[in-house]
């Protein structure tokens, strides 16, 4: 929606959904792993849900560390597509970094 506001080429929508669904899948992934190897308190909040609930998540079907290797991939391929629309500067590359990188 903020591309259409922005006056984004059909194309240059296209690219900033490509770059927002990777972006967003690389997030969940990580709190998926948050999920499964982290405390309560370092999260601030209740882990292990998902296993608890028996959720088909990345970590349950690929193991950790596949999981945590997709997390990367699908940032590289969203800061790609930010990239080639323009919009990837450092600040952006710092902030979509964080997705990945995060603790909490």
């Amino acid at each position: 929606l903020g591309a259409v506001c922005g006056g984004l080429t059909e194309d240059e929508v296209d690219g900033a959904a490509e770059a927002g669904e990777r972006l967003g899948l690389a997030f969940q992934i990580v709190d998926d792993l948050l999920d499964r190897r982290s405390s309560a308190e370092d999260l601030g909040k209740s882990v292990g849900k998902d296993q608890d609930q028996g959720k088909l998540t990345a970590v349950a079907s690929l193991g950790a560390d596949a999981a945590a290797g997709e997390a990367q991939q699908h940032l590289e391929e969203g800061q790609r597509a930010l990239l080639t629309l323009g919009l990837l500067d450092k600040r952006v590359e710092g902030l979509t970094t964080l997705l990945v990188q995060r603790d909490r």
